[in-house]
């Protein structure tokens, strides 16, 4: 299950927050959350902070909105991500593509 909570920045953008799991389960309902939001606003902030489970169709959803906002000649900023999110990202290797800059601590890393 996955809620997705909208809120009106300032009138120069939307930010989209996902609460719950971003899985293949799930990807239908966010995909149109997510391209209606990007038709709506030239800036959107997705914050990802509350997603508690993220798998590859999940991931591929991040992808889509990245290039459709890039089509749109829109913004789309990641402005939080959750452990699952990050482990998803890191293990694709996308952080940079994805304009995140995602970092490692120490203990984590592989040598």
């Amino acid at each position: 299950m996955i809620e997705c909570k909208r809120e009106t920045l300032d009138g120069q953008g939307l930010r989209l927050s996902l609460i719950g799991h971003l899985t293949i389960y799930t990807a239908a309902q966010v995909k149109g959350e997510l391209l209606q939001a990007l038709n709506e606003s030239a800036v959107l902030e997705l914050d990802l902070e509350a997603v508690e489970e993220m798998d590859t169709a999940g991931f591929q959803l991040l992808l889509l909105a990245q290039k459709e906002s890039k089509v749109r000649g829109h913004e789309l900023l990641i402005v939080a991500v959750s452990p699952a999110v990050q482990e998803v990202i890191l293990f694709y290797n996308l952080d940079k593509y994805l304009g995140l800059s995602l970092l490692i601590p120490a203990d984590q890393r592989v040598c």
